[in-house]
């Protein structure tokens, strides 16, 4: 019997769309878009890119979980990504490249944090807005807790933070590093913070001590 190699198989494209009008049973292209972020990443090859046609909540109420190098890129339209699960997180991040533009990320009054960038890589956030997560003993927009070997660099540009925490925990960014040299850079420029954000990150010759925003 004659034994071939097996072809990994490809997601569909290098460059996905999403639409307010959009349906998860599309290709994801330009010409029929999907609905959510969650399923058009499934069918979006790493490396590719994610754009929105027009503005809209492209979330489907689900977590949504970035497992490879890819673009999120809403600029001009502010893709919104609206989670309400109880505590919980919105978007998980790690492992790899990732650059999220132009998206408004609300936690609702409920959930947790926005962003737990925690399994090491690159991640940008450009032109972004993180509002509304208030969970009591967390309520952060970003939270970088990377403790495994890969380690992390976060980029944030040109992006507020809004209404995140309580009177006791929580704010914008919390850099907290699992292990020593697990985050490696965190550059923050024009940051901005409105209501109940008012820490910035420390700077520490301790590269495991947490910082926060």
């Amino acid at each position: 019997m004659l034994a071939l190699p097996v072809t990994p198989a490809r997601a569909q494209n290098d460059r996905s769309w999403v639409a307010s009008n959009g349906s998860d049973g599309n290709p994801c292209t330009r010409a029929c878009p999907c609905a959510t972020f969650k399923h058009t990443l499934s069918q979006t090859n790493a490396g590719g890119e994610i754009n929105c046609v027009d503005q809209g909540d492209f979330s489907g109420g689900a977590q949504l979980l970035i497992d490879r190098a890819i673009t999120i890129d809403c600029e001009g339209v502010q893709g919104r990504f609206g989670y309400a699960g109880t505590s919980a997180t919105a978007i998980f991040v790690g492992g790899a490249t990732v650059m999220l533009r132009g998206l408004d990320i609300d936690g609702s009054g409920v959930a947790a944090q926005a962003i737990e960038f925690n399994s090491g890589g690159v991640l940008h956030i450009e032109k972004c807005v993180f509002r509304n997560f208030v969970t009591a003993g967390s309520g952060w927009g970003i939270v970088d807790d990377a403790s495994l070997s890969t380690p992390s660099e976060l980029f944030v540009s040109d992006t507020a933070f809004e209404n995140n925490g309580t009177a006791s925990s929580g704010r914008g960014i919390l850099i907290a590093p699992g292990s020593a040299n697990s985050v490696t850079r965190v550059t923050l420029n024009q940051v901005e913070g409105r209501r109940r954000v008012n820490r910035v990150p420390r700077p520490s010759g301790d590269d495991k001590s947490a910082g926060t925003f």
